[in-house]
């Protein structure tokens, strides 16, 4: 289970930064209109 590390607000957007220690790398999730979009930040 990935460990969150911060939350941000962007209206109807939410933005999740998360640490995955599974593979050491930082990611951030995406939430728009239903939609997810993961993006890796830095491996």
């Amino acid at each position: 289970m990935p460990k969150r590390t911060k939350n941000r607000e962007y209206g109807i957007q939410t933005v999740i930064l998360f640490y995955d220690e599974g593979k050491n790398a930082l990611h951030e999730w995406s939430y728009k209109e239903g939609v997810v979009t993961t993006e890796l930040i830095s491996g």
